[in-house]
């Protein structure tokens, strides 16, 4: 036999097989695959409390969400709202801002006013928080009408059950731990829908986003916004985050109704143009001259003396009236517009007077008498330079005028 030639009797090798390798790194592909895929999608469960979603700087601060929306005061802001043993407040500054310029508070006697078309509330925080007056006719509250908070730079807030006496609008709700205050205003339409199914409510659209809230089966709620596949919700507790739209049933549009009558304000009108002549009197017996100021014009149907001005910083006024000119003026066809003027006496703040609810007080009340004792048809007011602090005094004097 040829030396080369091969044993029968000797064993063959056998080749390696690779399958177990092969099956072991694709089950560790399909492990680290559903790995990555519950890292990145699997719904986190963890929560996140409101007090952290919400932003609170004092004990009663309340989140403020106004037709839908949460307003969240700057780090150098009071609060907008507060929740104090159950009771609703808003600020203010917020208050005028949001739903009604027309409370005005004298910080320095602590009086807040507020003219309706037939009347004027007066709040005398000092005297009596709980009661107050409207035309002269006493009210009263069960919580105070307003009051300070801690830590809020002074800021006053006035109670929700007053304002809504006055001021259209609608608080949906108020809740405490953490304070949340739903206010919506006529008008206002929002898109509402039920809820499908019990959900967690995230704080972003994602399932990787914090839970902030729940809501259950055939829970109202309103549809903030509309994201897609997500939708950013607000509860009827006051509680804004979002759930799957497809978790939500279909949505309807509901409208804010008012609540409160729409004011009637009544003007007085001539009937026809004003053609008014100033009459300029600085003394007593300036008042002799209007047959000759009245000689070389024509069509004039309205004088108007300057009369009033503004001596003191208590409101007291100088006064040059006298019934007798009204009865010339009169005579020839016109009407006595008296003026009063801010620019007599340069000692005089006018800023002052029309801030002080006392001294503005004063003020309306002598012009009134002063007017109807001489017989006038009107007071012309003719403030000047008058100083962007002075803002709401001049409105609120206007209309206790």
């Amino acid at each position: 036999m040829s030396e080369n030639r091969k044993n029968p009797n000797k064993k063959r090798k056998k080749k390696k097989s690779f399958r177990p390798v092969i099956t072991a790194i694709l089950l560790a592909v399909v492990v680290m695959g559903a790995v990555l895929w519950f890292i990145r999608y699997a719904p986190t469960s963890e929560r996140m409390e409101l007090s952290d979603f919400y932003r609170y700087s004092t004990p009663n601060e309340a989140a403020l969400i106004s037709d839908g929306q949460y307003l969240e005061p700057a780090d150098d802001e009071a609060p907008f709202a507060i929740v104090r043993d159950g009771a609703s407040y808003i600020s203010i500054r917020k208050l005028k801002e949001l739903y009604d310029d027309g409370y005005v508070w004298d910080p320095t006697e602590n009086i807040i006013r507020y003219a309706t078309a037939t009347s004027i509330v007066n709040i005398d925080l000092n005297a009596d928080p709980y009661n107050y007056t409207d035309g002269g006719e006493p009210k009263s509250l069960s919580i105070p009408a307003a009051v300070t908070e801690d830590g809020a730079d002074g800021m006053l807030y006035i109670a929700l059950d007053l304002v809504c006496q006055y001021t259209d609008i609608t608080v949906a709700s108020v809740n405490q731990d953490p304070g949340r205050i739903v206010i919506e205003t006529p008008g206002y339409a929002k898109q509402v829908a039920q809820v499908r199914r019990n959900a967690a409510m995230r704080r972003f659209g994602g399932p990787k986003s914090k839970i902030v809230g729940d809501v259950s089966k055939s829970d109202t709620v309103s549809v903030i916004e509309d994201y897609g596949k997500w939708c950013q919700i607000l509860t009827a507790d006051g509680i804004l985050g979002c759930v799957k739209t497809s978790q939500l049933g279909p949505k309807e549009e509901q409208v804010t109704e008012a609540t409160l009558p729409a004011r009637s304000y009544e003007h007085m009108s001539m009937g026809v143009p004003v053609v008014m002549l100033w009459h300029q009197v600085t003394n007593q017996t300036a008042n002799d001259s209007m047959g000759s100021l009245l000689a070389p014009v024509q069509g004039v149907n309205v004088i108007s003396p300057t009369w009033f001005y503004l001596d003191d910083n208590q409101g007291g006024i100088g006064a040059l009236s006298d019934p007798g000119y009204v009865e010339k003026a009169h005579a020839n066809g016109l009407l006595v517009w008296a003026l009063v003027s801010n620019f007599e006496n340069r000692e005089v703040d006018t800023t002052t007077v029309l801030n002080t609810t006392s001294s503005r007080d004063r003020v309306v009340d002598s012009l009134i008498n002063s007017t109807l004792a001489a017989g006038a048809d009107g007071i012309n007011v003719d403030f000047e330079e008058l100083s962007i602090n002075a803002r709401d005094g001049y409105v609120q004097f206007i209309k206790e005028l």
